[in-house]
């Protein structure tokens, strides 16, 4: 039997990397923030606005895609490996289908700011912003659907260094796109969620390709209709 030492140990290996990934999550809002608060008050109002609108539905799509993982869990334990790759397949079309509808329904709470009681400065600005954030919840609900199996199979560490990657990428995306750096044209706010569309793109596109085509996945697929 394992001592509380090693159950510490094995427990913690496991849960750094999932808790890691978790931040990054949150930590593209907060770099977002703290970039555009250089441009002036109604920048920075229009950022906590959009993102406090975003963050809302993005709780909504992770509290679905959290599923994945102890069902994963528990058909890996089973040793039903052909189960796992099942949900797998439906999570994923499940989560596409929601981040779409979430998608229409943020772009539609993006028409009625001006109720939200915001001065017309900051709405002008939000709107914008909140939009190409919003779109950016389809690549963020495929990465949470390997994501989730990746984990389920006890695999958190390549999720965390996507996520700090990602988080990275989005903090040079955000001094490119928002001072116009490089010969590219100072975007503003509008640049902030520009970056953060693309870093969660390229997270996506990394953790589905591994996930999918990596050696030690092939296993999973096999015998799934």
């Amino acid at each position: 039997m394992m001592t509380l030492k090693e159950h510490i140990k094995i427990d913690l290996n496991l849960a750094v990397p999932v808790m890691m990934s978790q931040l990054g999550q949150v930590m593209v809002g907060v770099a977002d923030s703290i970039m555009v608060g250089q441009l002036g008050p109604v920048p920075l109002a229009a950022a906590a606005l959009g993102n406090a609108i975003f963050f809302f539905f993005m709780t909504f799509g992770l509290g679905v895609s959290f599923a994945i993982t102890p069902m994963v869990a528990v058909a890996d334990g089973e040793g039903d490996l052909a189960k796992c790759g099942r949900v797998l397949k439906h999570g994923f079309i499940i989560n596409l289908l929601l981040s779409i509808i979430l998608f229409f329904v943020i772009i539609t709470v993006n028409r009625y700011l001006m109720y939200f009681g915001q001065e017309e400065a900051v709405v002008e600005e939000t709107m914008p912003y909140l939009f190409i954030i919003g779109l950016s919840i389809l690549p963020f609900l495929v990465f949470q659907t390997f994501r989730q199996f990746a984990e389920g199979l006890s695999m958190t560490k390549l999720p965390m260094v996507i996520s700090v990657g990602a988080n990275l990428l989005n903090v040079f995306l955000n001094y490119v796109f928002i001072f116009g750096k490089f010969g590219v044209p100072a975007m503003g706010l509008y640049g902030a969620g520009l970056a953060t569309l693309i870093a969660r793109i390229l997270m996506a596109i990394i953790m589905m390709v591994y996930v999918l085509y990596h050696e030690k996945f092939k296993v999973y697929w096999a015998g799934v209709k």
